[in-house]
């Protein structure tokens, strides 16, 4: 979750700086930069991407209803998903 989620990050920080980025740990402090509220959630993720995969269930599912939701509608908005078939 923490790797693919980074990756959406560095597609968000993409087209909001203009310029383009796969590193995901630069995404991450940029993006962290831009919505300071995820700042937190951000690091937590860069963690779990990098192998702290120990978290408590409840924490993945604060992380998934949270963070990561709020990604992926932003992504939603700025980038698009694949449509539905």
């Amino acid at each position: 979750m923490g790797r693919k989620t980074l990756l959406a990050v560095a597609g968000l920080v993409s087209v909001h700086d203009a310029t383009w980025t796969t590193d995901r740990r630069t995404a991450a402090d940029r993006w962290s930069e831009i919505v300071p509220e995820h700042q937190e959630s951000l690091a937590a993720l860069s963690a779990w991407s990098s192998g702290a995969t120990d978290q408590p269930v409840d924490v993945v599912h604060g992380m998934l209803n949270g963070t990561v939701s709020a990604i992926v509608a932003e992504f939603s908005e700025l980038i698009g998903l694949w449509p539905d078939r």
